[in-house]
């Protein structure tokens, strides 16, 4: 076999290696963005989450979770409200998280 076709040969192999590389960047990408979506996705639930424990103590103690035992929110029509604002703001922020980055199981959530 004469040098030429080897170095072909060998350039050949790279371009093939190259191509399988490529292949499997391409591949793997896509869980990268759904690990980053699922992440958001994991962080805005774990707030909600703490954010329901903290206002509603109540919920909490009923739920067997005793860390929220010395606060006591006062329902007044301010508190409500506040409540609300921040609800249409998660909500904003929900609904900003793109869904078709999420892997199966969070979507679900």
């Amino acid at each position: 076999m004469t040098s030429t076709r080897r170095s072909n040969r060998a350039a050949g192999g790279v371009g093939v290696a190259m191509g399988i590389a490529a292949l499997f960047m391409t591949v793997l990408a896509g869980p990268a963005h759904a690990q980053s979506a699922d992440s958001r996705m994991t962080r805005l639930s774990d707030e909600f989450i703490q954010r329901a424990l903290t206002r509603h103590p109540q919920l909490a103690t009923r739920l067997g979770i005793h860390d929220y035992d010395d606060l006591l929110y006062p329902v007044t029509e301010a508190s409500m409200e506040e409540d609300a604002v921040w609800l249409r703001g998660f909500r904003t922020r929900l609904a900003e998280l793109p869904r078709v980055e999420l892997s199966f199981g969070r979507a679900l959530d």
